[in-house]
């Protein structure tokens, strides 16, 4: 704070370190850390000073952004989705075949959205028909195999199936996987 009540720098810092992060770095943090004689001072010191009294002798190194095209030497922050069509359909081969009929029946079809964006898809009774081809374990429900959008098929990994039976693929099935 300087004067009365005007704010000239706020804020905090907080390291978080990786699991196994070597006992060297972890020293040479604290060390660094010890050195500091408070946040307000270092903050006064500006970004990229702070960082680089904080990761003194680390190894690290700036980049420099507008080399790399960004004129304003910073990476603007974007959303991006990567959701598609075709994922959406993938995540209704998750229902039992009755359930997407129930849907079919009592909607009409399917509407899936994307929780991150918020994008709507509607599938028809047809492209929800089309999922049938998918085998799952009798005991549990848990899908073994199931065709994907792009063609490919999806094949549950291992011999065992999450409750314990044993997974076994139809042979006309297992020669398309």
């Amino acid at each position: 704070v300087k004067g009365e009540e005007v704010v000239e720098v706020a804020g905090g810092v907080a390291i978080q370190v990786m699991p196994d992060t070597p006992e060297e770095v972890l020293s040479r943090l604290e060390a660094n850390l010890a050195g500091l004689s408070g946040i307000t001072p270092l903050l006064r010191e500006g970004l990229e000073a702070a960082v680089e009294r904080l990761l003194a002798g680390l190894g690290f190194e700036w980049t420099d952004l507008k080399a790399l095209g960004y004129p304003l030497n910073e990476i603007p922050a974007r959303f991006r989705c990567r959701c598609n069509r075709e994922k959406a359909l993938e995540a209704l081969v998750f229902f039992t075949p009755e359930e997407r009929e129930d849907m079919i029946v009592e909607d009409g079809g399917a509407e899936v959205v994307c929780h991150w964006c918020g994008e709507v898809y509607r599938f028809s009774p047809e492209e929800i028909r089309s999922l049938v081809a998918e085998v799952r374990c009798p005991d549990c429900g848990t899908l073994w195999l199931y065709p994907k959008a792009d063609g490919t098929l999806f094949r549950i990994e291992g011999d065992t199936c999450r409750c314990g039976r044993k997974v076994e693929i139809p042979s006309e099935k297992r020669a398309q996987a």
